[in-house]
């Protein structure tokens, strides 16, 4: 009985290490926000709203993610195309008009996810993962688009199951993990086999009381926790999870959906502090997005931040370098920022305004400038009633002064779906405080001198 005690002791005392270890990395925290400054539009591509045929086509920018060094934007579209961008080569080349892709390839069907390799290996430098329906998940060149492996993950019918989203990170090395329905699975990018090397299944029957129910949406690696993965479902619920440990599996945490329409608050996008604290979802067709706390998970959510996210498409979100700042996007076109450790929303000073009436659906931080990428646009038909006096729409900002490819100008309806460049600039409480202290120190020398 002792023995047995001093093990429940120690492993109690694992935990409270861990959890020691998290509260002092949160402590480690940035100074409090008081403001946010979004710069204008500095480069921008605008998809075409007509096909080869010149048939009107309503096409958007499903995802844009920034490449490790900051460099690239891999982005996939409606149209079942994913394009790889150089927007700085493009603003130093001093190259006018359209911004268009360094190279785009053409998928059998809609694109789930894409994601960046960021697991070891030079001749992996650059890769990038494509989740395609009915296809296996793929790897691909970053500088051709060429495919140089593809993984297989098969159901109890033998047919290939359907990727809905992938994550790779240094954290977890030369694996990434795959989201399917009711299941993950984990591969390795390094190995010659293409089957997966572990999975845990997230609820082992349809019918079963417990785990996650549907696919799995989106997904996170949990900084600190020894590849702990962080997935999100399309019932609104987040599970926690380890592939070497699979009976640690589904500690799920239970998220607010409508009573009324469950499988409308789909939880759609998820992140991670640096340290580990803290997860934020954010759900579809849901104004609240939701922060937990991961030492205290039985607890539920430790807050809720409020925004427009009425509509089914999904308004993403994404966390500054020092996982401080929420900078999301607002059906409304606009942005909305929120400090995470406060808990509250900051000030967003819009220099450049509001770029489209259409829903700003993809945020992404650049990893290396003080930058974001912003998407714009749905598959909803609406008028040209975008802000004339944004650059975008200027005669002088030639940013969004394109016409068509094959020359003529055609008239029609419906808002240009749009990936700019905005340049931001976060403003801390301590350094106003800083700033107006050295002022008054300066003044105090000044009257001293004068005496």
């Amino acid at each position: 009985m002792e023995e047995e005690k001093a093990g429940e002791v120690g492993e109690v005392g694992e935990v409270g290490e861990e959890r020691q270890d998290s509260s002092s990395s949160s402590l480690l925290a940035p100074p409090s926000l008081s403001s946010v400054r979004v710069g204008a539009p500095f480069w921008c591509s605008t998809l075409d709203r007509w096909d080869q045929g010149g048939h009107p086509r309503l096409d958007f920018f499903r995802h844009a993610k920034w490449s490790p060094d900051g460099s690239c934007v891999l982005a996939s579209t409606d149209s079942k195309k994913v394009e790889v961008f150089e927007p700085f080569a493009q603003v130093q080349n001093g190259e006018g008009g359209r911004r268009g892709p360094t190279f785009s390839t053409h998928t059998a069907d809609v694109v789930h996810d894409v994601e960046w390799y960021k697991g070891g290996g030079e001749a992996l430098i650059g890769s990038y993962l494509t989740c395609v329906r009915g296809h296996p998940v793929k790897l691909h060149n970053g500088y051709t688009g060429s495919t140089t492996a593809s993984f297989v993950a098969r159901n109890h019918l033998d047919e290939t199951d359907d990727p809905y989203s992938c994550v790779s990170s240094t954290e977890i090395g030369s694996a990434f993990a795959v989201g399917y329905d009711r299941c993950l699975r984990q591969f390795h990018a390094d190995r010659s086999s293409s089957e997966a090397t572990a999975m845990v299944k997230t609820r082992v029957k349809r019918r079963d009381p417990d785990g996650q129910r549907g696919a799995i949406s989106c997904l996170a690696v949990v900084p600190g926790r020894q590849g702990m993965i962080a997935a999100g479902a399309y019932d609104g619920t987040v599970g926690l999870y380890h592939f070497d440990q699979p009976s640690r599996g589904c500690a799920a945490l239970d998220l607010f959906f409508p009573a009324d329409a469950p499988m409308s608050a789909a939880l759609m996008d998820m992140r991670v502090t640096p340290d580990g604290v803290y997860l934020i979802g954010g759900h579809r067709s849901h104004d609240y997005m939701y922060v937990w706390d991961l030492r205290m998970t039985a607890a539920g959510p430790v807050t809720s931040l409020c925004r427009s996210s009425s509509g089914q498409l999904k308004v993403g979100f994404d966390l500054d370098w020092s996982g401080r700042c929420i900078v999301t996007g607002m059906e409304s076109g606009g942005l909305k920022a929120f400090d995470v450790y406060a808990m509250r929303e900051v000030e967003v000073v819009d220099e450049g305004g509001p770029v489209s009436i259409s829903p700003t659906h993809v945020v992404d931080f650049n990893p290396a400038s003080a930058c974001i990428a912003v998407a714009v646009g749905d598959w909803k038909e609406r008028e040209e009633e975008e802000c004339p006096s944004s650059p975008l729409h200027s005669s002088a900002g030639q940013l969004d002064a394109d016409s068509d490819s094959e020359g003529g100008e055609r008239e029609g309806r419906g808002v240009k779906s749009k990936l700019v460049l905005r340049s931001i600039a976060l403003a801390y409480a301590e350094e106003s405080a800083s700033m107006a202290g050295e002022e008054r120190e300066r003044g105090v020398e000044e009257k001293q001198g004068s005496n």
